[in-house]
């Protein structure tokens, strides 16, 4: 779940995936790309299910 910091806007990053085999050590790994709807901070939750696990929080750059 991404939630900017500016606005408060909530959105889904990254819907469930199923994961690949082994990689680079991994037990199992998932390719992904992900966007934010607009520029500025945003924090990103990442659950499990529906366990909350971590936040991390990045800045979006608008690239136009």
């Amino acid at each position: 779940m991404g939630i900017s910091k500016e606005s408060e806007e909530k959105t889904t990053v990254i819907e469930a995936l199923e994961l690949g085999g082994p990689n680079n050590g991994a037990d199992g790994h998932t390719p992904l790309q992900m966007s934010l709807p607009s520029p500025g901070f945003w924090r990103l939750d990442a659950y499990f299910g529906n366990k909350f696990f971590d936040s991390i929080t990045v800045q979006v750059h608008d690239l136009k």
